[in-house]
């Protein structure tokens, strides 16, 4: 937890962070302690797991990394989670992935999918990329 939260503070550090979406279990200890540290805790949002929240981010990343716009420089790891995930699917055609079905690992998927879960309910920003003002970061 120590390290997790050292980077998430050198992050905040370096970028205008609005929103940093979570899972709920197990979250707490590591919010209380970046709370403590000075961070913001509005910028904590509570992200499910299930389909109500992951369906249609999950599509649209699904999309994104068909028509190859995921642009993650030949990142190896990444690469190996994208072919890992496996997706659950309900009867109303809601899907989400699923770490029960996925070959290996999947959890930066995840994360990506919930951070575009995120961006998609900016309201503050509406039909304006942050791309647009200052380009292209990479961490």
């Amino acid at each position: 937890y120590e390290y997790i939260k050292k980077m998430l503070i050198e992050i905040f550090e370096k970028f205008n962070v609005r929103g940093v979406a979570f899972d709920r279990w197990n979250f707490e200890y590591l919010r209380q302690r970046l709370i403590w540290e000075g961070i913001n805790e509005d910028v904590f949002i509570s992200f499910g797991q299930g389909y109500a929240s992951m369906s249609q981010p999950s599509k649209e990343f699904e999309a994104d990394v068909i028509s190859h716009k995921l642009i993650h420089g030949r990142n190896p790891v990444t690469r190996w989670m994208v072919n890992n995930v496996a997706i659950e699917t309900d009867p109303a055609g809601n899907i989400k992935p699923s770490k029960k079905k996925s070959r290996e690992k999947i959890d930066g998927i995840v994360a990506a999918i919930m951070a575009k879960g995120l961006a998609m309910v900016d309201d503050e920003n509406k039909g304006k990329s942050v791309y647009e003002e200052r380009g292209m970061v990479t961490l």
